[in-house]
């Protein structure tokens, strides 16, 4: 999981997925990603999810920010 979320911080800081149509899909990416983190107390696991994140408060909706 820790990859994948540290992917998902790298395409949200260059904006590759930053198209409005995309905007659905950030915030199922966020819900996974809360889900995932939620009551980790695994220390990487935590600050890739912290990375992915802080890339979506980028995001052009007001409820992911």
């Amino acid at each position: 999981m820790v990859p994948l979320l540290k992917t998902i911080e790298t395409l949200l800081n260059t904006d590759y997925l930053a198209d409005d149509e995309l905007q659905e899909d950030i915030m199922e990416i966020h819900r996974l990603a809360v889900a995932e983190c939620n009551k980790s107390k695994n220390i990487v696991k935590l600050l890739a999810g912290v990375g992915c994140f802080a890339g979506m408060l980028n995001s052009s909706n007001p409820e992911l920010c």
